[in-house]
């Protein structure tokens, strides 16, 4: 299966990153050879807060399913392997039978019958395929089961991540040619306004293709939504040479001023 290409997006105003981070804990197939157990694993998942859900059954009679089809872009990155995707379907539109824009809300009825009391009992994120130039097209699942007790009857897709319980974190990225359990620690909102080239680092990378789009924007344009996530000071759209010298100043030693969150990604919506 071909993978999805890589696109600019559109309505940036309604996403929110949500950032994972990790370790490897189990690795099968011939992937053995080249991701180590216990490698640092970290990712990002970018989600229209905008859209409404679709819901299949109903809770009070057991369980239902909340569907939101609201994954626009996904990422991963570990030693030996990384992958990327993004959702060709318009926000909002069911991506089937492709997969990758799918977060699932799962509500149960915690009450004997007639009684009904709604909570959440698992969030799931879904994005395949992924195009991995190690691994091939490759599918990844984020799970959390949320630490509010009852958990709120979610409606809509928040700007920031839902809290987990302890231990209530969980992925895999997988095909048939292998599959990487991961022990994920932390889900949290991205701060992406620096990283041009979303790698999920702020490093020279950025500062270069920052500086190389001032110098000549018609001849070597910013990656897809780099535009969104260039200023680091001032307004959110303003990416200048000033955005490229706080950049550097922080990567040379933490000099002031510093990196600010205020780029059109993190402050559209």
């Amino acid at each position: 299966m071909a993978a999805l290409a890589l696109s600019s997006g559109t309505g940036l105003a309604a996403e929110t990153q949500w950032r994972f981070d990790g370790t490897v804990y189990s690795v099968s197939g011939p992937w053995s050879q080249s991701i180590a157990v216990d490698a640092p694993v970290r990712g990002v998942i970018v989600l229209d807060r905008d859209q409404s859900y679709v819901q299949v059954g109903n809770p009070c009679d057991g369980s239902a399913t909340r569907t939101f089809y609201s994954v626009r872009e996904a990422r991963f990155f570990m030693p030996g392997a990384s992958g990327a995707g993004t959702n060709s379907a318009p926000p909002g539109v069911d991506c089937a039978p492709d997969g990758l824009c799918d977060v699932a809300v799962t509500i149960v009825n915690v009450l004997d019958p007639p009684g009904c009391q709604n909570q959440v009992f698992e969030v799931d994120f879904e994005a395949s395929p992924l195009a991995s130039a190690e691994l091939g097209d490759v599918a990844l699942t984020l799970g959390l089961q949320p630490a509010l007790t009852p958990p709120a009857f979610f409606a809509t897709i928040p700007d920031s991540p839902w809290a987990a319980s302890p231990g209530g974190l969980f992925g895999q990225i997988g095909s048939s040619e292998g599959v990487v359990e991961l022990a994920l620690t932390s889900l949290t909102r991205a701060q992406v306004c620096g990283d041009i080239n979303f790698d999920l680092d702020l490093d020279g990378d950025d500062v270069s293709l920052l500086r190389a789009e001032l110098a000549n924007p018609s001849g070597a344009p910013l990656p897809a939504g780099g535009a969104s996530r260039c200023s680091v000071i001032g307004g959110p759209t303003d990416c200048d040479v000033r955005d490229a010298t706080v950049l550097r100043r922080a990567l040379a030693g933490g000099l002031g001023p510093g990196v600010q969150q205020v780029c059109t990604a993190m402050n559209g919506g």
